[in-house]
Order: C-alpha cells, then sequence, then structure tokens
C-alpha cells in the first residue's frame, strides 16, 4: 500500500532541495572568489612572446637584444637596456618583456609606455601592458585596456580577454 504524501511534506521537501542547491552555489562562489589573485589571472592570459624572424636590418645592439631574448636571458636585456642608446619600439617591447619575466612590472608598464601607438608592435604592447597592469594591482587600468583589446576585433589579441575573464578581474577590485 503507497502512503500518499501531503503537500505540506513536499513543499518542505522542495523548499530544503532549493535552498541546499542555493548554499551549494553560494558556497562555491565564495570559494572562487577567496581562490581569485591578479598571478592567477595574469598566468591565465600570458601568452609568451616569440621574436618573428631574424631582422637583419637591426642595428648591431638590437641584434644582441634579440638574441638575448632567444636565450631568455631577461636579466642581461635589462642591464643593456641601461646602455646609452636609443632603443626603437621592438626593443622596448623586449625590455618591457624582461621586466615582466624578472616581476618587475613597474618597469615593465613604463617600457611598454614608450612604443609608438601607431607603430608595428603597439598591439603586443598594449596586450603585454594590460598584463603588466593586472600583475602591478592596478585593475582599473588593466580592465579598461583588456576591454578595448576585446572590442577590437582586428586586434591579434581580442581573443584572449573573454568577457568571463573580464568578470574575474572585475572581482578583483573587490577584494
Amino acid at each position: 500500500m503507497i502512503k500518499h504524501v501531503g503537500v505540506k511534506k513536499l513543499l518542505r521537501y522542495a523548499v530544503a532541495i532549493v535552498a541546499s542547491i542555493c548554499l551549494i552555489g553560494a558556497v562555491l562562489k565564495t570559494y572562487q572568489f577567496l581562490q581569485l589573485s591578479a598571478d592567477a589571472l595574469y598566468n591565465e592570459a600570458y601568452v609568451d612572446y616569440q621574436l618573428p624572424h631574424i631582422d637583419t636590418s637591426s642595428s648591431k645592439s638590437n641584434l644582441g637584444i634579440d638574441n638575448l631574448f632567444r636565450k631568455k636571458d631577461f636579466k642581461a636585456i635589462i642591464r643593456e637596456s641601461k646602455k646609452t642608446y636609443l632603443p626603437n619600439d621592438k626593443t622596448f617591447l623586449l625590455i618591457g618583456m624582461s621586466h615582466l619575466h624578472t616581476n618587475d612590472p613597474f618597469k615593465a608598464i613604463a617600457a611598454f609606455k614608450q612604443i609608438k601607438p601607431s607603430g608595428n608592435y603597439s598591439q603586443q604592447a598594449q596586450y603585454y601592458l594590460s598584463l603588466a597592469y593586472l600583475k602591478n594591482n592596478d585593475y582599473d587600468q588593466a580592465l579598461g585596456l583588456m576591454q578595448q583589446i576585446k572590442n577590437n576585433k582586428t586586434h591579434i589579441y581580442s581573443r584572449h580577454f573573454s568577457s568571463s575573464y573580464l568578470n574575474k578581474i572585475q572581482m578583483l577590485k573587490w577584494k
């Protein structure tokens, strides 16, 4: 014989199930929020820069920096950058990348800002500048630049910043 369950009892079970699901969802979101960090988001978006080819028209000092970058000798690039010569956009990009690799986002930002906005390396500079801002905990600057990159469909890095990713950075601002 089947017992008939009362409507009140059934409603109570339904409310308990819904409340349990909401509680689990809230706990998961809280956990995700607490685990969120600038370093984790930086690592999620970071794409290692590769020099496209050896540019034989570059000056001797630029070729030296190119070779050091290929060898991933970032500290040597930073030492070279202190010598007296006028770097071009490509050299500023490599200097900025070297500062990022040596965990000095403040100096990376300064180097990336030296690159001409309409030059050959402007899109790379803009992308890595946004990551340098993120690594430097300057979330407003990072978010604004990342949104600009995302919205520019011709930007070579436009697909690297999803709406979900930008929402995570927005959440970092709340911490």
